[in-house]
């Protein structure tokens, strides 16, 4: 048997003498688990809380969808926070300059099959879109940056050419 400076088990020793200490699993009755409580109902999500145009968004996509509005309004108020992200905070006192920024939290909860998933994507459907013309543009300047860049290096290349013309 190993044992440390304290007189403890230790290593491969400790596992074995913990395992033969263990005591036999055996399911009884009383060892059975007790079912969960029934939970209280979830209360529906109050659609009047979402400005105008995204309260109609989420109807009209809910109602033609079949699935809960929550599914919906949930992820599209946790991304439309995103994009405020530090842009917009509060001064919480007057004379100091802690300021707090808005962090919007939301999960959605619901059975398999409940159309969770569909609702998120129909959700981020708007900023995907965002994201795709951004990246397109983002494209597009980066290759006017790029033939910048190939343009600067040829009239260089010229100016060095034309400079070795003139002194050798």
């Amino acid at each position: 048997m190993t044992q440390d400076d304290h007189g403890f088990l230790s290593g491969e020793d400790k596992v074995r003498e913990a395992i033969n200490s263990a005591e036999a699993f055996s399911a009884h009755d009383d060892q059975l688990p007790l079912p969960l409580p029934k939970l209280p109902p979830v209360p529906t999500f109050p659609l009047e809380i979402l400005p105008d145009n995204f309260r109609d968004f989420v109807i009209d996509q809910a109602e033609r969808a079949r699935f809960a509005p929550d599914f919906l309004a949930i992820p599209l108020m946790c991304s439309i926070g995103s994009l405020l992200g530090r842009k917009l905070g509060i001064r919480l006192k007057a004379q100091d300059d802690w300021t707090e920024f808005g962090n919007v939290w939301g999960v959605i909860v619901g059975s398999p099959s409940s159309m969770k998933s569909p609702a998120m994507r129909e959700a981020l459907r708007p900023f995907k879109q965002i994201q795709v013309a951004a990246d397109e543009e983002f494209r597009g300047l980066l290759a006017e940056h790029n033939k910048a860049i190939e343009i600067g290096k040829l009239k260089r290349e010229a100016a060095k050419k034309e400079i070795n013309q003139k002194f050798v």
